[in-house]
């Protein structure tokens, strides 16, 4: 198999992408306009941005199911949008929100674990 899934968590849409690797082709796309973000007027003139996890989600799953038909991928390789994060330990969703100037306390260095490759130390 050498199918990948890209999702691209942007602020205008949540794309998903599949790649066949050994076709060199993409081979599906999904996408569906973000309307996740949940930021007030206040917040707005403030500069802050905020986005609700939740249908970033729903629409980031609505997508990827779409985009693979049932037909198993790989790996998966997210982009995110903006400079916020969202950091999803395993026992419980924090989120991390540089982009507002807002921070949860980042989970530790053992469930950050980077993929080896080109880049990385």
């Amino acid at each position: 198999m050498s199918r990948y899934l890209g999702l691209d968590l942007g602020s205008t849409s949540i794309t998903a992408v599949v790649i066949d690797t050994a076709a060199r082709a993409v081979t599906a796309i999904s996408s569906r306009a973000n309307d996740a973000e949940s930021t007030s007027p206040a917040d707005r003139a403030r500069g802050r941005s905020e986005w609700n996890f939740e249908r970033m989600l729903d629409l980031a799953l609505l997508c990827a199911g779409e985009a693979c038909a049932g037909a198993a991928v790989e790996a998966i390789g997210v982009t995110g949008q903006q400079k916020g994060c969202q950091v999803l330990p395993q026992t419980e969703p924090r989120s991390v929100r540089t982009s507002a100037g807002r921070t949860a306390a980042p989970p530790s260095p053992r469930q950050l674990r980077p993929a080896a490759g080109p880049g990385s130390t």
